[in-house]
């Protein structure tokens, strides 16, 4: 008989709603991590799931029981776990942020100091946890998250060890001690010393052993990697003595200097804006510009915490403002919009998708906000948002209005004979393209609108994809987004 397989809509104990499989940086045979909606308390959270037939649900839930005593701010909590029918489910406190693999993946080795800091907030929960019996045991960069503010979160205490079959250790202070000599390696060099593993490259061998942390990245202080080598060894190169616990560690890394979070810890962290009940609108611009701008007939405002865009002044209607020479063509119905990541983690500000199709401009869908490079930082060739229109239909272009100026963006279509969104960027091909997008907005229509026309005339299809292959710089990182899309025929 085939195990049951969580799909997204599953409603788990009549109240979690199962969104998005999550792709973490951890390791395989851990059960499924899902992104979910608790329906009672309308938040999100994380939900892992195992077939209720799986030899090690009833661990699982065991283990998300003891976890579930400890409470601390480092810690993503447990909040619930039970049966539902064909299957048992942990249900965690969803943290906004990404796992320190992919963290160090995309931005290289943190500096000693930050390294420190990440590390000794580990120790200090794993300790809290051995006071009260617990341990973690699978301390490694995929169950270690950074948020969006710089802040530590350890995940799946308790719980990935009931999940991942091995050997119960005979001391369990010494493992999660060892563990957290392997993680400030990973923080203080982007390498895994235990050969490549969580999407980390393996560490360099010299003489038979792993290279120490300064032959692999120059500017380590040596009591620093004195930690590593008294934690992950039994008998450390320089004589001392070995850290056989995690307060004896978190005692070593609290004598030396830390830094505080720096905007690269965000790097890929999704940015959730508020909806439209909750965003505050203010206005920077003197008295006579502002007379001046609503004698004209709009505003344009700057909503706190988001990219300068269009404020609520502008009004975004179902059938644009069409150039000088040309006829005006009737919009066509938006069905729904969701977002497009076939090569990240499969999630881009899912939330904020229906903004975008919503005729409100003052709200939008934004992608992440990317470090170093316009291309997504080097680590994807791009990321959109799909739209179904509920029927092929007849469509000559579209008409976005971004967040920001400058893009690189392509519209594409699938097949007009596919029945559901496809997910793989080759089965839609490109319609119409445009570089700079929005620098040079259509007569009448506000900055940051492209008009993307289909360049051999209309195409039939039900399901299109607003492509971005590069975003403009915002800030310290590179950023985009769509706070309305239309269609017409």
């Amino acid at each position: 008989m085939t195990a049951p397989t969580a799909a997204p809509d599953t409603l788990l104990a009549g109240r979690y709603r199962l969104l998005r499989a999550r792709a973490l940086a951890s390791e395989s045979g851990a059960g499924d991590l899902w992104r979910a909606r608790d329906e009672v308390l309308a938040r999100a959270v994380a939900v892992r799931v195992l077939p209720i037939d799986d030899p090690r649900s009833a661990d699982m839930l065991a283990a998300a029981g003891r976890a579930g005593r400890l409470t601390d701010s480092r810690l993503a909590r447990v909040l619930d776990a039970s049966e539902d029918g064909a299957f048992a489910f942990v249900v965690g406190e969803w943290v906004d942020g990404e796992s320190l693999a992919t963290t160090l993946q995309a931005l290289g080795p943190f500096d000693p100091g930050r390294a420190t800091s990440i590390v000794l907030d580990v120790a200090r929960v794993v300790a809290a946890a051995h006071a009260q019996g617990l341990a973690h045991l699978r301390l490694h960069p995929g169950n270690v998250l950074v948020t969006r503010g710089g802040e530590t979160k350890v995940t799946d205490l308790e719980v990935a060890a009931a999940l991942i079959e091995q050997p119960e250790p005979s001391d369990f202070r010494r493992a999660d001690a060892h563990g957290l000599g392997l993680l400030l390696y990973a923080a203080l060099t982007a390498r895994w010393p235990d050969g490549a593993a969580f999407g980390l490259p393996a560490a360099p061998r010299t003489d038979g052993r792993v290279a120490s942390p300064r032959q692999v990245r120059a500017g380590i202080p040596r009591e620093l990697e004195a930690i590593v080598d008294r934690c992950v060894s039994a008998t450390p190169r320089r004589g001392s003595d070995p850290l056989r616990t995690p307060s004896a560690v978190a005692a070593a890394l609290a004598a030396l200097p830390q830094a505080r979070p720096t905007d690269d810890d965000a790097l890929l962290a999704p940015v959730h804006e508020p909806g439209p009940a909750r965003q505050v609108l203010r206005v920077a611009l003197p008295v006579a510009a502002i007379i001046a701008i609503v004698v004209a007939g709009w505003l344009s405002g700057l909503a706190l915490g988001r990219v300068p865009g269009p404020g609520r002044g502008f009004s975004t209607t179902a059938t644009a403002t069409p150039s000088p020479g040309t006829a005006a063509t009737a919009a066509i119905v938006v069905k729904s919009a969701k977002d497009f990541d076939p090569f990240g983690d499969r999630q881009e500000n899912p939330d904020q998708a229906p903004y975008a199709v919503d005729g409100d401009s003052s709200t939008s869908w934004q992608t992440g906000l990317y470090r170093r490079r316009a291309d997504f930082g080097g680590l994807k060739p791009g990321v959109g948002l799909i739209v179904d229109l509920g029927r092929p239909r007849s469509v000559g272009g579209a008409t976005a209005l971004l967040t920001k100026a400058g893009a690189s963006i392509e519209l594409r279509a699938a097949s007009n004979t596919v029945i559901s969104a496809p997910d793989q960027l080759d089965d839609y091909r490109v319609i119409a393209s445009a570089r700079n997008a929005g620098d040079k907005p259509p007569q009448g229509q506000p900055a940051g609108t492209v008009t993307l026309n289909a360049t051999g005339g209309p195409v039939t299809s039900r399901f299109w994809l607003v492509w971005f292959t590069s975003v403009p710089r915002e800030g310290s990182g590179y950023r985009d987004g769509i706070a309305e899309l239309t269609f017409h025929g």
